[in-house]
């Protein structure tokens, strides 16, 4: 898919007014102009943040800390442990899916972004077994987390200011 200038303008004034993605593509392919590419992020308060978006980076969030904790750390399984981990794992979903919903959507795939970093950076300082490997690793998957907050509030900080001095 080639880029257009023009589509691209027109689909920015479109999704303005409209707000809803797939009614500005329809409307740019009826006109005959090519949208741009852009990821089919839900819109505010849309009903697919709680039925597909956050049930979906949960599971995988899940997936991927469990994994870390009994199959890379080679711990035997209790079901106390693996029920905290999934909490631990669910906690940040909901409260990236939350901001989504609210309209933070850039701070949604950052914050989802970092949580997933946060999770290989888990596992790769999982290699050792000294016994501090846990520690270090859980305060490393923290870290991301905050520095998803931190950058997930910026990059909606400049999107706002963007939009703002855009309009004038």
């Amino acid at each position: 898919m080639d880029f257009n200038p023009a589509a691209w303008q027109e689909m920015r004034s479109i999704c303005s007014i409209s707000r809803n993605y797939e009614i500005a593509q329809l409307l740019i392919r009826i006109r005959g102009g090519t949208p741009p590419l852009m990821l089919p992020i839900p819109a505010a308060r849309s009903n697919s943040w709680y039925k597909f978006i956050i049930p979906a980076t949960s599971i995988l969030a899940i997936i991927l800390i469990l994994f870390t904790r009994f199959v890379l750390f080679d711990q035997p399984f209790t079901l106390v442990i693996a029920l905290r981990f999934t909490l631990l794992a669910i906690v940040p979903c909901i409260i990236a899916g939350a901001a989504g919903w609210l309209g933070a959507r850039i701070m949604w795939l950052i914050m989802t972004l970092s949580v997933l970093i946060g999770l290989i950076w888990m596992a790769y300082l999982s290699t050792g077994h000294t016994g501090w490997e846990d520690l270090s690793s859980l305060l490393v998957f923290f870290l991301s987390i905050l520095l998803g907050v931190i950058i997930g509030l910026i990059a909606e900080l400049a999107a706002f200011l963007y939009r703002r001095l855009a309009r004038r």
